[in-house]
C-alpha cells in the first residue's frame, strides 16, 4: 500500500531558507515500511512557498491475517541548514498510514453456459500474499450504480444480492422446530464506514403470492433493543403480519466494507421440504443521511433443491488457487431462475471486488 501527500513550506521572511528533510519513524508494522521525501533538500525563496512530496509505502508481512490493521507512523523533519541567526526553526510534520491487509480473489471463467452434464468447473485464485476466503451464493439480483439517491440522501448503493441455503442444518439443538439455515448476501458499489449506520432489508415471500410475509433485516442490534447504536450488527427475522421479531442472529458487515451477510432460519420464514420455494427482493437505507435503494422485481430460489450449487466455502492461502465444481440443475432453473453465482470475498478490497459475479448463459447445444 502506497500513499502520497504534499507538504507546503511557506517562507514569510525576507531571505531564502534551505531545509534538509529527514524521517523519524515511531512505529513500523511487520514487513517493509518505506518513507521518502522529495526533494530531500529544499530552498524556499523569500515570501514564497515550495511543495515537497511525502510517500509512505507499507508492504505487510505475509503472516498478517485478512482484515488485520497495521499502522506506520512517525514525523517528517525539516531542519534549517543556515546558522541560528537566520531565525529559521526546525519544522516537524507527523504522518500516519493505517494499512488494512486484503486478499485479492478472482473467480474464473467470467461466464458459464448451462452444462449438459449438470456441472461447471470454476477456479478461484488469490493474487495477494494475504489469505482469503470465497463463499458461494446463488446470484439473484444485479442493481445499477447511482440509483440510490431517491430521497436526497445516500443509502448503500446495491450492486448484487445472492442467497445460499443449508436445509439439513439444525442450527439450535435445543430448539428442534428450528430447521435449516439460509444466508443472504448484499454487495454494494461503494464502501460504508460501518454497516450499523444503515439498514439492509430482504423481503421474503414463501407463498409466492406477490406480498412479502417476512423480513430479514440487517441493522444495529442496540438500535432495536435499547434504542441506541452499539455497533453490533445483527440479522433480525421479522413476521410482517404481526410486526414481531422472531429471531436475531449475528451478521457480518465489517468496517469500511461493501458487503453484508444476513443469516436466517429457513423454518422461521415458512420454508420446509414441503414448501421449499420463495421469492425475495431487497432494499437499503441509511440512518445518517436518508436515501433508499431498492432492487427491481423479485428473485426466486428453492432452498431445498437449488437451481445452482451454493454454500461452498473456499479457503485460499496467499498466492493460492482452488479448482472447484458447481452444480447446475437445468430443470430447476426453469422454475426458480437465477442469474448465476455470486462469489463473496469479504477480505478483498472494498467495493465490487468483494463479490465476483459469474453469469449463467443459455444451455449448450
Amino acid at each position: 500500500m502506497t500513499e502520497r501527500r504534499t507538504v507546503t513550506l511557506r517562507n514569510t521572511g525576507p531571505d531564502p531558507l534551505t531545509f534538509a528533510a529527514s524521517v523519524e519513524a515511531s512505529s513500523e508494522p511487520d514487513g517493509v515500511t518505506e518513507v521518502s521525501v522529495k526533494p530531500a533538500s529544499v530552498t524556499v525563496p523569500a515570501l514564497r512557498e515550495v511543495q515537497v512530496e511525502v510517500t509512505v509505502t507499507v508492504r505487510p508481512s505475509p503472516d498478517l491475517p485478512a482484515d488485520g490493521l497495521q499502522a506506520a507512523s512517525g514525523t517528517v523533519v525539516f531542519t534549517p541548514v543556515l546558522g541560528p541567526d537566520s531565525g529559521a526553526v526546525t519544522l516537524r510534520v507527523p504522518y500516519l498510514l493505517v494499512h488494512r491487509a486484503t486478499s485479492d480473489l478472482k473467480t474464473h471463467p467470467g461466464a458459464v453456459r448451462v452444462p449438459r452434464d449438470g456441472t461447471a468447473e470454476l477456479t478461484t485464485q488469490n493474487r495477494s500474499r494475504v489469505p482469503g476466503t470465497a463463499d458461494v451464493y446463488a446470484w439473484g439480483f444485479q442493481d445499477a450504480r447511482g440509483d440510490d439517491v431517491l430521497t436526497g440522501g445516500r443509502a448503500p448503493d446495491i450492486r448484487a444480492v445472492g442467497v445460499q441455503a443449508f436445509p439439513d442444518v439444525a442450527p439450535f439443538p435445543d430448539e428442534p422446530e428450528a430447521q435449516g439455515l439460509g444466508v443472504f448476501a448484499i454487495n454494494s458499489h461503494q464502501r460504508l464506514g460501518s454497516a450499523s449506520t444503515a439498514e439492509y432489508d430482504v423481503f421474503v415471500d414463501p407463498d409466492e403470492n406477490g406480498t412479502a410475509d417476512f423480513l430479514v433485516v440487517g441493522l444495529d442490534l442496540g438500535l432495536l433493543t435499547v434504542g441506541a447504536f452499539t455497533g453490533q450488527f445483527a440479522a433480525v427475522t421479522v413476521d410482517l403480519s404481526s410486526g414481531e421479531a422472531i429471531r436475531a442472529l449475528p451478521a457480518t458487515g465489517g468496517i469500511n466494507s461493501a458487503t453484508v451477510t444476513l443469516p436466517f432460519v429457513l423454518s422461521d420464514v415458512g420454508l420446509s421440504a414441503a414448501n421449499p420455494d420463495f421469492l425475495y427482493d431487497a432494499a437499503t437505507t441509511t440512518f445518517v443521511s436518508g436515501g433508499l435503494d431498492e432492487t427491481e422485481g423479485r428473485a426466486a430460489f428453492d432452498a431445498f433443491d437449488p437451481p445452482v450449487g451454493t454454500g461452498q466455502l473456499l479457503e485460499l492461502p496467499g498466492r493460492g488457487r482452488v479448482d472447484w465444481t458447481a452444480t447446475v440443475d437445468a430443470e430447476q432453473l426453469g422454475s426458480t431462475p437465477v442469474l448465476g453465482w455470486m462469489v463473496v470475498n469479504q477480505q478483498d478490497p472494498t467495493g465490487s471486488e468483494q463479490a465476483d459475479l459469474i453469469p449463467l448463459r443459455g444451455p449448450r447445444r
